[in-house]
């Protein structure tokens, strides 16, 4: 496995998959199981119910597990190097190498972005949000005393 795409894609996913197993169970005990039943008494299939009731609810542990995975991932360097071999070379990788044998601007366009990245996607999840979110019409103007 030294030195193989299998052998560091295995290496970070076990090391990560504590993450997502944590976070994912988390999302599953705040799950109630009477929508399902629901769902399923209304004549829904095993996939339909999957697909309407239960992804949409647990997909915030799913996502957050995902990033969570993703960013430990990203920040083994240490795991990547002793795995890598000589052929292999990963992001992580080549800025370490970048900052330790040259001072190249590539490094800060890099880290610009990946800093820039979750602040955009915060973003788009707010204004989603925002735009989701119901709207009162009329308020209590046809109310009386």
């Amino acid at each position: 496995m030294n030195g193989t795409k299998t052998g560091i894609a295995l290496t970070h996913s076990l090391g990560a998959i504590g993450y997502v197993v944590v976070i994912v169970s988390a999302t599953l005990a705040n799950f109630d199981r009477r929508l399902e039943q629901a769902a399923k008494s209304m004549r829904a299939g095993p996939m339909q119910t999957f697909r309407r009731v239960t992804l949409p609810l647990i997909r915030p542990g799913i996502i957050g597990g995902a990033l969570f995975a993703f960013l430990h991932s990203f920040d083994e360097v240490v795991k990547s190097s002793l795995i890598r071999g000589f052929s292999i070379r990963t992001l992580p990788l080549k800025m370490w190498e970048n900052m330790r044998h040259e001072i190249d601007p590539t490094i800060a366009a890099v880290v610009s972005l990946l800093m820039l990245l979750p602040v955009l996607w915060l973003i788009v999840l707010y204004i989603t949000w925002w735009r989701s979110r119901p709207t009162v019409s009329g308020g209590l103007r046809g109310a009386t005393t």
